[in-house]
């Protein structure tokens, strides 16, 4: 009789273990389907964790009118000079000329390259004058030195007045080691790049002109 009823209990527990096997688990708020390989679902997905691994740089920041309305750099220059090894000679020595000179030379080829619009702006003080000018070095880089307040007072300003605009950049980006320039700034929607990646992008982009130049030598003389 025991014997029995133990192969009675085994066979119920048999039969409840099957049943919970074949019995399809329930959809919960933790469920989560994964969508069909090679579905849209799939490729959206795939494109977001894709970007999401993208670091942040200029190379990111073109709009499909690119061309017609380019994304606006704004540089803190002389945070920028301080950082910069080759240029913080020059500025700490007082040499202030020579290390604007320097920089100004860098952003002008880089933004050319990359088809940005760049402002640069400096202290009016140390400047070529005391008061606030606008220089236009060449079609993609303008110089700014303002008077009234800091750099980085007119950069936050900007900021706000450039995004606020009915023809805003695609992308406004600012150069910057300054923490509250960088907090003020990206409240109105900039994109912020510290002063190391911003020359890391300027010295990517030489090396790809450089490249360019040598690709074109090469066939040149093929």
């Amino acid at each position: 009789m025991r014997q029995q009823m133990r192969a009675v209990k085994q066979f119920q527990a048999y039969k409840v273990k099957v049943e919970r096997k074949a019995k399809p688990l329930a959809k919960t708020a933790f469920t989560k389907l994964k969508p069909d390989k090679g579905s849209e679902e799939e490729l959206a997905a795939r494109e977001a964790r894709r970007k999401s691994k993208t670091n942040l740089s200029v190379q990111n920041f073109y709009g499909p009118n690119g061309e017609w309305n380019p994304p606006v750099l704004i540089v803190d220059g002389y945070n920028v000079c301080g950082f910069w090894p080759k240029l913080s000679k020059h500025f700490h020595r007082g040499d202030l000329e020579e290390a604007r000179t320097r920089l100004l030379n860098e952003l002008a080829n880089y933004s050319q390259y990359r088809g940005i619009k760049t402002i640069c702006v400096f202290d009016a003080k140390g400047g070529p004058n005391e008061g606030t000018t606008v220089e236009i070095m060449c079609e993609c880089l303008s110089v700014v030195f303002y008077a009234d307040c800091t750099a980085d007072t007119w950069i936050e300003t900007q900021s706000n007045e450039l995004l606020a605009a009915d023809d805003a950049p695609p992308y406004l980006l600012v150069a910057s080691n300054d923490l509250e320039c960088i907090r003020v700034s990206n409240a109105f929607g900039a994109k912020i790049l510290t002063c190391k990646l911003l020359i890391q992008e300027i010295n990517r982009a030489r090396k790809e002109i450089s490249a360019r130049a040598v690709s074109r030598g090469a066939r040149a003389l093929a």
